[in-house]
């Protein structure tokens, strides 16, 4: 996913504060799917949901 990421954000599909966003939320699913989220907070994972609400609100799919 770290490779699909810069590709996007060097075709211009979103600038480098989203990349880096984007970056962190894939860190931190990649805690969870490997056993290592004991330290994963309820906080964390909602503001982690109500940030990709944001992004798919300001990035609609162009199929939409």
């Amino acid at each position: 996913m770290a490779l699909v990421n810069n590709d996007l954000k060097a075709r211009d599909a979103y600038d480098e504060a989203e990349r880096a966003q984007m970056e962190a939320w894939l860190k931190l699913r990649n805690e969870v799917g490997h056993g290592r989220g004991e330290a994963v907070t309820t906080e964390r994972i909602q503001a982690m949901l109500a940030g990709i609400g944001v992004f798919l609100t300001e990035h609609p799919s162009p199929a939409a």
